[in-house]
């Protein structure tokens, strides 16, 4: 019986652990989105389905992508992205994601349905508006963050490039 009580004490302290792991690194993720694009979402109830980082190096160049499933907090996502455009992206957003960016192999480019956010972080630096990719192809360096929410898949993608 005393080794049953401790086999399931270890077992719910384990559960514990991992339910806690799994909040901080959504936690983590909100704050990132929130630092970067200065849009405070609530992500609580997605999912984390994917996370790839490749910044690293002596300049930090690099790209990110955080994939969430919200899928039964559709409309608690869908009332946070007012005032987002709707697909499809611009053709400035298309080209620098699809044709000449890496992204194609890490967003879908099927999405038809949903919002997206354009945020420029290279403009911080200058006087240009941080939510227009009208100078994005023009110039010598991406830093740009971009929220796209998919409504047909309830899936959040959030993209960050660095060059």
């Amino acid at each position: 019986m005393k080794t049953v009580k401790k086999a399931l004490c270890i077992l719910l302290t384990a559960i514990c652990l991992i339910c806690l792991a799994s909040c901080a690194s959504l936690s983590k993720a909100e704050r990132r989105i929130q630092k970067s694009t200065h849009v405070d979402l609530d992500l609580s109830g997605c999912k984390i389905e994917q996370e790839t980082d490749t910044h690293g190096g002596f300049l930090g160049d690099g790209e990110y992508l955080l994939v969430l499933d919200c899928s039964g907090k559709e409309e608690k996502i869908l009332a946070q992205t007012n005032g987002w455009s709707a697909f499809p992206l611009s053709e400035n957003l298309q080209e620098a994601l699809y044709e000449w960016g890496p992204a194609e192999r890490m967003i879908p480019p099927e999405i038809r349905s949903g919002a997206w956010y354009f945020y420029d972080r290279f403009a911080d630096e200058t006087a240009f508006d941080r939510h227009s990719d009208a100078r994005l192809l023009s110039r010598p360096a991406e830093n740009y963050s971009l929220l796209m929410y998919d409504s047909d898949t309830s899936r959040l993608y959030y993209y960050e490039m660095d060059t």
